[in-house]
């Protein structure tokens, strides 16, 4: 027990501390994402980190279609956004446990921007780059317990997400008009390839 608490403490706090040396202008969803991640054991941390990234990207993702498909700029266009959003994502989470993350992320990017003075697609991408963050910690923080055999698996999953989450970002920093076709087929690409 000692050394999981040692672990998970120890992955929140870098979480933390890489968010704010990095400027990112928000540190939850890399600290809590860091615990989430951060499991007993290496296997239980490689899935957790898999579904959360790919979970947070499709909420992000399909989040921002709704977004741009609608514009919402009143509360009551922002609640018809909320529903048509989270309604299929919920649906999701509920076949698969796993990607409980998908619809918590969609209303972080569909509600949150306000406080944060970002917009939605911004705050798709920090939070997307929040997520990458804290699954990348809480996996450095597993394999340093683990033996070494298994740290290659841990390098090989981390570059596989690291190099989706980078073509993702590129396509949101490009916009247009593609960028929803884009982003929905990076985003069906990690299923086809796992």
């Amino acid at each position: 027990m000692l050394p999981h608490s040692l672990r998970m403490t120890t992955a929140s706090t870098a979480a933390y501390a890489s968010s704010y040396a990095l400027g990112l202008p928000e540190a939850v969803s890399a600290t809590v994402t860091a615990i989430v991640v951060t499991q007993s054991n290496l296997g239980g941390s490689l899935r957790t980190a898999f579904e959360q990234i790919i979970g947070s990207m499709l909420g992000a993702v399909y989040a921002i279609m709704v977004v741009l498909a609608i514009r919402p700029g009143d509360a009551a266009s922002v609640a018809a956004a909320l529903a048509i959003a989270l309604a299929p994502l919920s649906l999701m989470a509920a076949r698969s446990p796993g990607f409980r993350i998908a619809p918590i992320t969609a209303a972080i990017v569909l509600l949150g921007g306000a406080g944060l003075q970002l917009s939605p697609l911004n705050l798709a991408a920090h939070r997307i780059l929040g997520i990458g963050l804290g699954c990348g910690i809480g996996l450095l923080v597993s394999v340093l317990v683990v033996p070494a055999r298994a740290s290659q698996s841990v390098i090989d999953t981390s570059a596989r997400i690291v190099g989706l989450m980078a073509e993702q970002l590129q396509v949101l920093a490009a916009g247009g008009a593609a960028c929803q076709e884009v982003l929905s087929s990076k985003a069906a690409k990690p299923g086809k390839a796992w």
